[in-house]
């Protein structure tokens, strides 16, 4: 059926005309009223969408207005046309009850990935295309929101060094004014904690320090939050803690809302903290880093234990370990090493079937068993040190190279040298006091001249000390096996 009836109006009176419409084949409308004829192009006329049953309404070219209820009548004319798609596909979604919930689940659906996926997608490109001046000012605002809340740092400038020279010993190739700069804070005896904010911070509390007990420790943490500070995680929770925010930000590229975040960023840290997703990610920059300085990963297993045992059974928990992941679960990422397994001194010469293309000697780990260290004129109690004082300790080995020749004769033996080492932790000379073999003592001396220290403390001073050290060479391997000082 092509025909249908309707009602015209002109426009200029309330009562209308009834009329016969007749849509042809070849795209013309035919308009029949009492003694009028009309005859106009469809593409020329504006079709009211379809909804429901309700009269559809055909506005003609020269402003006068039909009603018609034949509304298949007109799809189907409109569809000869290939008009009418949306409202046609609308019509349909509308007419099936099932198909309608469908598609209002699916659009829920795609509303709610898109914030789940599309929001930190969003909130990540913008925060690594903001310039580095404008997360600097963020960063300062957050920092001196946050020392409002906390006390001044009672560290002396030693204790200070120790966890500066860690960032060194993490990046030892980048500049000193690109390194990220340590903030010390006091908690108030009951903030241990350690955490990164945008532009390059790090705030490290006193109680933080005084909770570690060896270098390694410090390192794994800092390692954790400089690659908070990597992946730029400070910038991106500010903007999707603000959807408004990251809009604004990603369409117009106006940044300076995102410094109005700023004050409030750092206790959005303490209480909410970083999301699960970007400490996971922290934690395994931590371990790539940690792995890649050779630093053994136990140690960050020791600080998180630490820091476990530190956390406050009541009250509120505002602790390094309050917005991460579980302990047990970031412990398995940081496994303690499986325990060597002592091997004796062979026979000083043993045949051997290396070849030149042996693999040079690499330094291994210090054993479990701690030597015994002493500095004189500096008291020793039972199990620690007095606060204040702090013997040596290693921060940079570098292993002695042996030449092919020599990895082929397989030599083995042990050599001992005395060590000194100033204030600053530079080894300054070396003694060879004694060695199985000639070959290998000028190989360890060259090695250990080129170690660097943590200087020892005393009084909460820097000192001199002097070092003996013992290596054992084991054919294409060295061991530290003892170190005194």
């Amino acid at each position: 059926m092509t025909t249908t009836t309707g009602i015209l109006s002109d426009g200029r009176f309330l009562r209308g005309e009834p009329v016969t419409i007749d849509f042809t084949t070849d795209g013309r409308v035919v308009i029949e009223g009492a003694g009028s004829r009309h005859e106009i192009d469809l593409r020329e006329i504006r079709v009211s969408d379809r909804i429901g049953s309700i009269p559809r309404f055909l506005y003609l070219p020269d402003s006068r207005v039909i009603e018609t209820a034949g509304n298949d009548v007109v799809d189907a004319a409109l569809a000869r046309q290939k008009r009418g798609r949306i409202a046609h596909l609308i019509h349909f979604l509308e007419t099936h009850s099932g198909l309608a919930v469908v598609a209002t689940v699916c659009l829920v659906a795609a509303g709610v990935l898109s914030l789940y996926f599309g929001l930190p997608a969003l909130a990540r490109s913008v925060a690594f295309q903001t310039p580095e001046s404008v997360e600097r000012e963020v960063g300062r605002i957050a920092l001196a929101s946050l020392t409002q809340r906390l006390g001044p740092s009672r560290l002396s400038p030693a204790q200070r060094f120790r966890v500066q020279s860690q960032l060194t010993r993490l990046l030892p190739d980048r500049p000193a004014d690109r390194l990220p700069r340590i903030h010390f804070r006091s908690g108030g005896g009951t903030f241990p904690n350690a955490f990164a904010l945008p532009g390059g911070n790090i705030l490290v509390t006193d109680e933080f320090v005084a909770l570690t007990s060896h270098e390694d420790e410090i390192a794994s943490v800092l390692a954790h939050e400089i690659g908070h500070l990597e992946e730029r995680h400070g910038l991106q929770i500010a903007l999707r803690q603000s959807f408004a925010l990251l809009l604004v930000t990603s369409l117009t590229g106006d940044l300076s809302t995102l410094t109005q975040m700023a004050g409030v960023l750092p206790f959005l840290i303490l209480q909410s903290g970083y999301s699960r997703e970007f400490e996971r990610e922290a934690d395994r920059y931590a371990r790539d880093l940690l792995l890649d300085r050779k630093i053994p990963l136990n140690r960050f297993a020791s600080i998180l234990r630490k820091l476990s045992d530190a956390r406050p059974k009541q009250a509120v928990d505002l602790t390094y370990l309050s917005t991460h992941p579980s302990t047990d679960e970031r412990l398995a990422m940081f496994p303690s090493p499986a325990v060597p397994t002592p091997v004796p001194t062979p026979p000083s010469t043993v045949p051997s079937s290396l070849s030149a293309k042996t693999p040079p000697a690499r330094l291994n780990p210090i054993p479990k068993t701690t030597p015994a260290i002493k500095i004189p004129g500096l008291k020793q109690e039972p199990e620690q040190q007095r606060p204040g004082n702090r013997f040596p300790s290693i921060r940079h080995q570098v292993d002695p190279e042996l030449s092919p020749e020599l990895l082929k004769r397989n030599l083995r033996g042990r050599v001992r040298l005395r060590a000194r080492i100033n204030e600053r932790g530079v080894v300054t000379a070396v003694e060879i006091m004694k060695a199985d073999h000639p070959e290998h003592g000028p190989l360890a001396e060259a090695a250990v001249k080129q170690w660097a220290f943590h200087p020892g403390e005393k009084n909460n001073t820097f000192v001199a000390a002097t070092a003996e050290i013992e290596l054992l060479f084991r054919g294409r391997s060295v061991s530290l096996v003892d170190i005194r000082y």
